[in-house]
């Protein structure tokens, strides 16, 4: 019975991380090229996964933003450059990317996410 239970609640907190994790929020799309995207975070129940007070290359300061930690997975962006997405803890997608970088410091912090269907 002992074992039983431990076995339980061990999947139920498996299954909670599982869900955290899978839950969609919302991004926008700040400035990339090549594999330096950098996105903002727009739901606050997610703004730890960000970087605050980093200076773009227009000079503007951004909050709760990060680097696209697999930026070979596509995002498809709304028209007013959001998407929503996941965030996603299995291995990153390898591809052929260019060397070019934006003109500042990239956000330290590094997210993998995908979109949500």
């Amino acid at each position: 019975m002992k074992y039983l239970l431990i076995l339980v609640l061990s999947c139920s907190i498996v299954a909670c991380k599982k869900s955290n994790n899978s839950k969609c929020f919302k991004i926008k799309f700040i400035e990339g090229i090549c594999a330096t995207n950098v996105y903002q975070i727009l739901d606050s129940e997610y703004y730890q996964y960000g970087e605050n007070n980093w200076t773009g290359s227009n000079g503007l300061v951004y909050d709760h933003v990060f680097l696209l930690e697999n930026p070979c997975r596509t995002i498809t962006l709304a028209a007013d450059k959001t998407a929503t997405v996941s965030i996603d803890n299995s291995n990153s997608d390898w591809c052929v990317t260019c060397l070019a970088t934006i003109s500042v410091p990239p956000p330290t912090k590094r997210l993998n996410v995908k979109v949500c269907e």
